[in-house]
């Protein structure tokens, strides 16, 4: 009998090919280690923090297809590509809606007031604690239970200790050694930015790219998995990005020195978007992926989902799917979830440990781009800190329930 999965995978198939995944609580529960802890001694007492998250999506975004014959028909012929994943993608959807029923696709959110605003949600009440809603305890999925954070996290009920200090004016490299969270003090140019919690063995390279590297150990550790999120270029990224074009991407990411780092037979996995150009970079003879040394094996699709289970886009509209094609070796997989706050992924650090086989568990990732840390794991970018600062979460209790005020509509 497998192991039961952690509570943020809602649902997966016994193929491992299809997954549902709630994303606050994926990188709730990757703020401690894969395994199991010990049962709370006398003198402990089990803590939770939550993620503050943003209003759940309740229906799709607007149409931006093209309505009229003209437009329409300027539009390029879908090729057989196109075809084939838009009907793989239905087909997963499909799946995912007969397994997994009504029920939400996401779990309860601590709702931010700024996330609030945006989502529109009206103020009825007061209400402070989040529980869940949807009623779980009726669902049929015994494979999907698993260990909750809850029970994983434990805390000294003496003070805590004063905060470390971590001046990240320049390019540093800070590791917490510790099994136990470490609470450290921000400072940039001698100006506090505030506190930051970090997660049990990890590491993080806070500066830009390649430069932070340079701070790596000689020699350097080598990891079974390396995950990429390039800040690609788009409209509203041209605005504030270091990174403004399609070249300056491709410099950045031939100067990661990544075939030193990467354990033999291990994985490198990369997001990207629909822009056939960024896949080419990557992927065409000559690419990113030959220049570090490796070939593609599997293509993960990441679906977004409204909280009722509907794509967020329309799968049958003319976007385009990336460029090359999937030579007929490469396996595919989908992983569904609803949308949090921009820019904010799913942990996949439970998936790629499926990927990576039995005697992985506990496994040393690497993440460049990252935009919070994961327990065990080495984060790398100049958004390090993003989404690990304090002010992005709150406490809660043994249950799980956020000690926070909130305001939902009731």
């Amino acid at each position: 009998m497998s192991p039961p999965h952690p509570s943020h995978i809602l649902y997966q198939n016994p193929s491992q090919t299809l997954t549902l995944i709630d994303i606050p609580h994926s990188i709730e529960q990757a703020q401690f280690a894969s395994s199991p802890c010990s049962n709370p001694t006398d003198n402990l007492q089990p803590r939770t923090r939550k993620l503050i998250s943003c209003v759940p999506l309740a229906i799709p975004y607007p149409s931006l297809e093209p309505k009229s014959q003209k437009a329409i028909k300027n539009l390029p012929e879908k090729d057989i590509d196109d075809l084939l994943l838009e009907r793989y993608v239905e087909l997963s959807l499909a799946e995912l809606k007969e397994a997994y029923g009504g029920q939400k696709w996401c779990l309860p959110r601590v709702i931010g007031e700024e996330e609030k605003a945006v989502g529109g949600m009206g103020i009825r009440k007061r209400k402070r604690v989040v529980g869940d809603e949807r009623g779980r305890e009726d669902q049929n999925l015994g494979d999907t239970a698993g260990i909750d954070v809850g029970e994983c996290i434990q805390v000294h009920t003496s003070p805590p200790p004063p905060p470390a200090e971590l001046d990240i004016s320049d390019p540093t490299i800070f590791s917490n050694p510790d099994s136990t969270p470490l609470s450290i003090s921000i400072s940039k140019h001698d100006s506090p930015t505030g506190t930051a919690t970090l997660p049990p063995h990890s590491t993080l390279l806070h500066g830009p790219l390649p430069q932070t590297l340079t701070l790596l150990p000689s020699p350097p550790p080598h990891f079974p998995l390396i995950l990429l999120d390039p800040p690609w270029p788009n409209r509203s990224a041209r605005r504030h990005a270091s990174y403004q074009t399609t070249p300056d991407m491709q410099t950045l990411l031939s100067s990661l020195p990544l075939q030193d780092l990467l354990s033999p037979n291990g994985y490198i996995a990369v997001w990207l978007t629909n822009k056939p150009a960024f896949r080419s970079l990557v992927l065409d003879p000559g690419g990113i992926f030959d220049q570090w040394g490796v070939r593609i094996v599997e293509e993960w699709i990441w679906i977004k989902v409204t909280e009722n289970g509907e794509p967020v886009t329309e799968v049958e509209g003319r976007w385009r799917r990336p460029g090359e094609e999937v030579g007929e070796e490469v396996k595919r997989r989908v992983i569904a979830g609803v949308p949090d706050v921009h820019s904010r992924k799913p942990n996949l650090r439970y998936l790629f440990e499926q990927l990576l086989g039995e005697g992985m568990e506990g496994y040393i990732g690497m993440e460049i781009f990252a935009r919070n840390l994961t327990a065990g794991w080495w984060g790398v970018g100049d958004e390090v800190l993003k989404f690990q600062m304090d002010g992005c979460w709150v406490d809660g209790d043994a249950d799980g329930n956020a000690d926070f005020d909130v305001d939902r509509e009731l």
